[in-house]
């Protein structure tokens, strides 16, 4: 794997320029409470580049500097504090292990920019992921400011690094599509498994629990994300993370799960009927978000863009609404009112990979031309339209209230179409209610 961290870097250099330098500094630690912290998560940016999963380290890209362009600023070893909290890499583990050029203790780092910075034009940095490294970068330029009138070359701009990252990022290479094959594989056989076990009268943090338990003895980390276990009217909440309330006979339960694997993320969705029999209303319904992802997936190949795949699913879903009695009138003209957003309020996919929504703003759009960022091969995004009718909802017939359905699948572009990785749980009706008989 040091080869294909090495081949980001040299990309990333190159990107950069030979009057640029690029800091990325890890993932900061947040306490829980006294002399606890929370799981610490990798700053995805900096494993992206290094493999390295340490807290408290920066890596600095100087391009063409003859000592070594790839330098780690990380911890040193302390044998005091490794009994407590485990070994660490060292300067030098950081290049035996890692592949970095140099490495340095991370308290030499401020010392070390200010004589880097020298000759550069221009500071590349994640601006809004680390106040303290912008704060040393600013005290370490000002400084520079005053060597400027005896010829000093000092950067005179600040480039956000993080875009450049994840437009590399956008494309996955074959290891990381296999990673994620794994991740979805997981997800889905473990979706399948709530479904053989759901029944009325068991309680959402069941299924919770069956998630974060069943993430972690099959290989994944853990949750790529807080696992929405969503009943009845539950489901009508897009990010709903209680997971307290009973599972009621007649009501549907939606489930959004995925499993972090290896540093990749899952993101499936399935909603199906607690007694594992559709109603012919929840059937009509679901059915009819099920038509558009199934046409929105086709849509997931080389040579169309993120908006004609949103557009396509907004008109879609505003038609499917006026055939439901849901919505009344012209669809043309419904949906450019926007009257969808009533049953319809998100969009309908992220990119994916090692964040479970894998982009920043604008990154659905390319920054430089100025234009939606087409489809490649090796790109990855989710496809999950949904329809959501909370209780009370004004001018619908109450028989459609209580219902939130999404069906969520994590898309692979190939060169050919597009491969649906998490095609391992079934979202056709029969198939659904097969699967859930069998138990």
């Amino acid at each position: 794997m040091m080869s294909v961290y090495f081949n980001r870097r040299q990309r990333l250099l190159k990107t950069i320029g030979k009057n640029g330098i690029a800091l990325i500094a890890s993932a900061p630690e947040v306490p829980f409470g006294p002399d606890m912290d929370y799981p610490f998560r990798q700053n995805p940016n900096l494993y992206y580049l290094t493999g390295f999963s340490e807290p408290e380290s920066i890596l600095m890209l100087v391009p063409g500097r003859a000592e070594g362009e790839s330098i780690l600023f990380n911890r040193p070893r302390d044998p005091a504090q490794e009994v407590w909290m485990g070994p660490r890499a060292g300067q030098e583990g950081a290049v035996r292990d890692y592949g970095l050029d140099q490495a340095f203790p991370i308290h030499e780092f401020t010392h070390f920019l200010s004589n880097a910075m020298k000759g550069r034009e221009r500071v590349y940095l994640l601006l809004t992921s680390n106040s303290l490294l912008l704060n040393e970068v600013l005290v370490c330029l000002d400084e520079l400011q005053q060597q400027s009138r005896a010829g000093v070359i000092v950067p005179k701009a600040l480039e956000n690094v993080d875009y450049m990252i994840r437009r590399m990022r956008l494309i996955k290479d074959d290891d990381e599509i296999n990673t994620m094959r794994t991740a979805a594989k997981i997800s889905a056989d473990i979706h399948c498994e709530a479904m053989r076990r759901c029944k009325p009268g068991m309680n959402e943090n069941d299924f919770d629990a069956l998630f974060t338990g069943e993430f972690k003895r099959r290989g994944c980390n853990g949750s790529a994300y807080s696992n929405i276990i969503a009943a009845g009217n539950n489901a009508t909440i897009l990010h709903y993370h209680r997971n307290k309330s009973e599972l009621n006979d007649g009501d549907l339960l939606l489930i959004d799960a995925g499993g972090d694997y290896q540093g990749y993320a899952a993101d499936i969705t399935r909603t199906y009927p607690i007694n594992g029999r559709f109603t012919k209303d929840q059937r009509d319904l679901y059915e009819a978000v099920l038509r558009v992802q199934k046409e929105a997936i086709t849509l997931i190949k080389p040579g169309f863009d993120y908006h004609e795949y949103q557009v396509f699913a907004r008109k879609r879903i505003t038609e499917e609404c006026v055939g439901l009695g849901l919505l009344k009138g012209d669809p043309e003209k419904l949906y450019e009112e926007g009257a969808y957003k009533k049953f319809y309020m998100h969009n309908l996919g992220h990119w994916i990979g090692m964040d479970v929504h894998d982009h920043v703003g604008g990154m659905y759009r390319d920054l430089e031309l100025g234009k939606w960022i087409p489809f490649e091969p090796g790109m990855t995004i989710t496809c999950e339209p949904g329809l959501y009718i909370p209780h009370g909802t004004e001018g619908v017939d109450k028989k459609w209230w209580g219902m939130g359905i999404r069906i969520e699948d994590d898309i692979l572009v190939t060169k050919e179409g597009s491969e649906i990785m998490s095609a391992g749980v079934p979202k056709e009706v029969d198939e659904i209610e097969a699967l859930m008989a069998s138990a």
